[in-house]
């Protein structure tokens, strides 16, 4: 019965009734629901991937220096169409050792695949500097990049999620100065 078929039949007191319960169960409305939750049923519920804990060294030539960064992740990946979206950020946490020497880590804005998310990092050296001149001062930092990067996590064809965490290229003056790598546990 449409809302024309029900405006000629009643009266128009019971009119504005018929009206107002017709907006409030509208035809495709239950066959919409029933879509979405059959279309979330097919595609399957979101994976939390197992929490992992990375530490950055550099190695030199005769041995490895102090970690001075500590990631952790446990992104969530969930179906979106044919692909996935990854959910949660990697944490980066500086040490005691890179702080005081002015060592730094960054990730950049993530890209994100079909099967997972890549982010670009980059190893900072800072020097704090300061300088002043007729009652002005200022005081900051000059940053060089010493190398850069990739973490990634990514899901495959069976549903199992992997990470990346390759080693970091050298750049600049320091590029020949050792590597930067990744490890389970603190060095």
């Amino acid at each position: 019965m449409t809302i024309r078929h029900l405006s000629r039949t009643l009266p128009a007191a019971g009119c504005a009734v018929a009206l107002g319960v017709a907006t409030l169960v509208a035809p495709g409305a239950a066959h919409g629901a029933e879509r979405h939750s059959a279309r979330a049923a097919q595609q399957g519920a979101c994976i939390q991937a197992p929490k992992v804990t990375k530490y950055l060294s550099k190695e030199r030539p005769f041995a490895v220096d102090h970690s001075f960064a500590k990631l952790t992740w446990s992104p969530e990946f969930c179906p979106n169409g044919s692909g996935w979206r990854v959910f949660g950020e990697p944490v980066l946490t500086e040490l005691g050792a890179g702080s005081a020497l002015g060592i730094g880590m960054n990730l950049e804005a993530p890209t994100r695949h079909s099967i997972g998310v890549t982010y670009n990092g980059q190893v900072r050296d800072c020097l704090p500097i300061g300088a002043g001149y007729a009652g002005i001062s200022y005081t900051g930092k000059v940053c060089v990049t010493d190398a850069k990067g990739f973490v990634g996590a990514y899901i495959n064809a069976q549903r199992k999620v992997f990470y990346r965490f390759p080693n970091l290229k050298g750049e600049g003056i320091n590029n020949t100065d050792g590597r930067w790598l990744w490890t389970n546990t603190v060095i």
